[in-house]
């Protein structure tokens, strides 16, 4: 029934059976009426291949088609299902296609991360767009749907950027191409189309001082209070003012991506190395796979900023102790809510990360991201090998890290001709 139920059809042999050999015979009600047909009666040995269509009104309608032997109502059955394949495709539209492709070809072949990016980047494809059957979609449809993103692409009618009307692209030519595999379209149209053009955006880092006055505020606290003036000095409020000093403390010492900290749990704490093993990272409240394989790394970390580990896990510990059953982190995190559930990286940073950069005047456009540049940046400028810096980074390659951070190579280079210049000439002066 369940197979039916889905489209798939069902083999059975029917078997030819005598009236006056079957044992229904005395209770039969077809026996003296010629116009009812009994198929274990009236006819000889045969198949039968039920199978179900959607009716008019939606509803599933039973069908068979029959034959001698099984082996020429398979002939028959592969001859329906090639029929009925080249309606569906004539029939298709990319809203149907984009929805078999996520639920069909996807979840086996990538990580779910993955499939949640798709998902999600698929779901600015507008309705109208969805309705039209996948042979009519043409390159100018998909180009003029993409350039209005760069308009008004966002919920609250703002523009989308470059990169993620890139990346809508980019899962659109993906699922595309699938349809092409499976026969539905001949040409992918979003292979013809133009992505729009990526501005480098200048990254954003801090300095020596800067980098100590927003460990400072965070230390302090009063950030926490002055944006959320109803806010009383309780455990919770200790609690977070605590664990995003060392949230704080441990980005900059590592130089690891937000989601990668959020995802730590005490198990990845290393003290006698003095170090930190990152295999998760925490999204949209779930942990999953690392970025690429290269994030699956141990970090060392300075004793300073391991000591003040330990002391917050000893905290946490006593904090969880006062705070009972109210109190459940059941996989051991580090970073949490005041219950013990994951600690979300879109709460954190508009509620307290942001209200700490505006109190410590920071840059515009810092972001906790800026913090990994930060690291980056000091140790390339401190002369650590790019080589070391791309590996604690979790880069794929060291052209990576060398096209990111060019701009410190530039700062190197000057630095590098002086160097030269007074070993040429010493503190000689003409």
């Amino acid at each position: 029934m369940a197979r039916r139920a889905k489209g798939e059809g069902s083999y059975i042999h029917r078997i030819s059976i005598k009236c006056d050999e079957c044992k229904q015979r005395d209770n039969c009600i077809k026996r003296n009426d010629f116009t009812v047909t009994c198929n274990k009666r009236d006819r000889k040995d045969y198949w039968e291949y039920q199978y179900s269509v959607k009716g008019a009104d939606g509803k599933r309608v039973r069908k068979s088609i029959y034959a001698p032997s099984k082996k020429e109502l398979a002939k028959k059955v592969e001859a329906l299902k090639t029929q009925r394949d080249v309606t569906l495709k004539a029939d298709a539209t990319l809203g149907d296609w984009s929805e078999t492709w996520e639920s069909k070809y996807l979840p086996a072949t990538v990580k779910e991360n993955t499939l949640d990016f798709y998902k999600y980047m698929l779901g600015y494809i507008p309705e109208k767009l969805k309705k039209k059957k996948l042979s009519k979609v043409t390159p100018v449809m998909l180009q003029t749907f993409l350039n209005s993103l760069l308009e008004n692409g966002r919920k609250n009618g703002g523009p989308l950027s470059a990169r993620t009307v890139r990346s809508i692209r980019s899962a659109l030519i993906t699922c595309l191409d699938c349809a092409i595999d499976n026969g539905f379209i001949m040409v992918n149209p979003a292979r013809k189309t133009k992505p729009p053009m990526l501005e480098k955006k200048e990254i954003v880092y801090l300095n020596q001082v800067q980098m100590q006055e927003l460990i400072k505020v965070a230390d302090i606290g009063d950030y926490y209070f002055e944006n959320h003036p109803n806010s009383k000095v309780d455990l919770g409020s200790q609690y977070l003012i605590k664990q995003f000093s060392i949230l704080i403390r441990l980005a900059f010492a590592s130089g690891a991506r937000c989601g990668e900290l959020l995802g730590l749990d005490w198990g990845d704490i290393d003290y006698i190395r003095d170090s930190i093993n990152i295999h998760n990272n925490l999204q949209n409240g779930k942990l999953v796979e690392p970025k690429t394989k290269y994030s699956r790394r141990r970090v060392s970390v300075d004793k300073d900023t391991m000591d003040r580990l330990a002391e917050w896990q000893k905290y946490q510990e006593q904090y969880a102790n006062q705070l009972g059953d109210k109190f459940s982190n059941k996989l051991g995190t580090i970073f949490t809510n005041i219950s013990g559930n994951y600690l979300h990286y879109d709460n954190f940073r508009t509620r307290y990360f942001y209200p700490m950069c505006d109190k410590a005047r920071l840059p515009e456009g810092f972001t906790f991201h800026g913090t990994r540049h930060t690291h980056a940046t000091m140790l390339l400028m401190a002369g650590v090998n790019i080589k070391i810096v791309s590996q604690r980074l979790g880069h794929s390659s060291v052209s990576f890290t060398l096209d990111t951070y060019g701009h410190v190579l530039d700062e190197m280079e000057r630095s590098a001709a002086d160097m030269m210049g007074s070993l040429l000439y010493g503190n000689k002066k003409e």
